[in-house]
Parts: C-alpha cells; sequence; structure tokens
C-alpha cells in the first residue's frame, strides 16, 4: 500500500523524488529533483527543496503548495 502511495505520488509530481524515511517515525520525504540553492526570493516565497511530513497526504497537500508557489514565481517573471 505505502509503495503505492510513494508511486502515485512520483507520477503526479515527477520533479520531486518521494520516499519513506527508516526509523520509527517512517516519515514521508520530498526531494525537489535538481535543487541546488534556492534564491532567496524563491525561499522568501515558501519554496522548500525538501519536505518531511507525517502523512502521505500532508505530503500531498505540500507538494500542492509547492507547485501553486512555482506557478505565481513562473508568471511574476514574465
Amino acid at each position: 500500500m505505502e509503495e503505492r502511495e510513494v508511486e502515485r505520488l512520483s507520477e503526479e509530481y515527477p520533479n520531486w523524488c518521494i520516499s519513506r524515511l527508516s526509523g520509527p517515525a517512517r516519515w514521508w520525504k520530498a526531494t525537489r529533483r535538481g535543487c541546488g540553492r534556492l534564491s532567496e526570493e524563491e525561499h522568501s516565497r515558501g519554496l522548500a527543496c525538501t519536505l518531511i511530513e507525517d502523512t502521505a497526504e500532508r505530503l500531498r497537500e505540500e507538494l500542492s503548495l509547492q507547485a501553486d508557489i512555482e506557478d505565481e514565481l513562473s508568471r511574476s517573471s514574465r
């Protein structure tokens, strides 16, 4: 079940590497692919290179928020 959820998240958010962390908490982790350093503006707007959440649902919400911020930044830079 968890493996399938990792696959679904990976398909929905291909610019992120999705995994489950080992250990008792078994957190959900997403790391932005190719993320060197975010600019000061990107950071101040709320972008992150790595997200760690307690549940797949919370991770999906945060990934969606990251996508919204990226879209907003893209529109403002045109």
